[in-house]
């Protein structure tokens, strides 16, 4: 119920939410369902550990679910003196 009153407020006031939810130890969505449908992103931001992958080590910010825009994008992102910053992207398949 929380999700849809804050929802409703955003799309009331046109406001920007961003709820950050929680992730099982494999890396997928731990919450319940309703609360990636009501979302108008739905986004990934995590550090690679597979040692085989070529962005080991990178942290890596995914798109999975976009209302308005391109989903199924993957950048890498560096780390410097000012925060995070681009260092390349891709489109996962």
């Amino acid at each position: 119920r929380a999700i849809e009153m804050l929802t409703d407020f955003c799309k009331e006031t046109y406001a920007i939410g961003i709820t950050i939810g929680q992730v099982n130890k494999a890396g997928e969505f731990a919450g319940k369902q309703q609360i990636k449908h009501a979302v108008d992103v739905h986004a990934h931001l995590a550090l690679d550990l597979q040692k085989s992958s070529e962005t080991y080590g990178e942290r890596i910010f995914e798109v999975q679910k976009n209302r308005f825009g391109a989903n199924g994008k993957r950048y890498v992102l560096g780390m410097g003196k000012d925060g995070l910053y681009e260092k390349g992207h891709f489109e996962t398949v």
